[in-house]
């Protein structure tokens, strides 16, 4: 939704203790015409990162679906 600022995907987006997400930088939002009524289009940069190995490909999925769910079900976010 157009109303929902970058601070609350950013804190929304935090995970649960022990889930890999470095960090949520926002790259841009769009506002157009083409978006349905009272929407945004925001482009969020997500970074996964473990201090004592690399992640593999798994493991950055299965965070990333639980920040993306989490997202959805808290401040009404959609994927495109």
């Amino acid at each position: 939704p157009r109303e929902v600022e970058f601070a609350v995907l950013q804190r929304e987006a935090t995970p649960p203790e022990g889930l890999p997400l470095a960090s949520v930088d926002l790259l841009d939002v769009y506002r157009g015409e083409d978006l349905p009524e009272g929407s945004q289009a925001v482009t969020l940069r997500l970074i996964y990162r473990a201090a004592d190995r690399t992640l593999t490909s798994a493991e950055v999925e299965a965070a990333h679906e639980v920040v993306v769910s989490h997202l959805e079900a808290t401040v009404g976010a959609r994927r495109r």
